[in-house]
């Protein structure tokens, strides 16, 4: 892993800070408050070194990227009302993985799967 230059810490003391995923723009516009000369490229490419050491994670839903600060396996819930992207709490279940290797002969090194539906405050508005 190389090492953290002072825009990744903030970069990632950002996302760490936020409760959801947030995409490259929204991370660039709160890291420049703090950093007024950091540009919207090194915010993608330090976000891009950082998801391929392992420090954070992305989602791409062939649309947009979203970036998450837990960088292990773990589900995810996406709200089809607002776009909102949860974790969902507990490891993915292991032995799919080793069913689908079985079954397709394939080596499967891991699976990623979400769930989509409303969250709670999309479904009050619509009741």
């Amino acid at each position: 892993m190389t090492r953290n230059t002072r825009q990744k810490e903030a970069i990632l003391k950002v996302l760490q800070g936020h409760r959801g995923h947030a995409d490259a723009h929204w991370i660039y516009e709160k890291v420049r408050l703090k950093m007024p000369r950091i540009s919207l490229g090194t915010v993608y490419r330090d976000l891009k070194a950082l998801t391929a050491e392992g420090q954070i994670s992305e989602i791409y839903d062939g649309h947009e990227s979203r970036f998450d600060a837990v960088p292990g396996s773990h589900y995810h819930f996406r709200c089809m009302e607002c776009g909102e992207i949860q974790n969902l709490a507990g490891k993915p279940d292991g032995e799919m993985d080793s069913k689908a290797s079985a079954k397709y002969h394939l080596k499967i090194s891991y699976h990623r799967l979400d769930f989509y539906g409303l969250c709670p405050a999309c479904e009050r508005k619509k009741t």
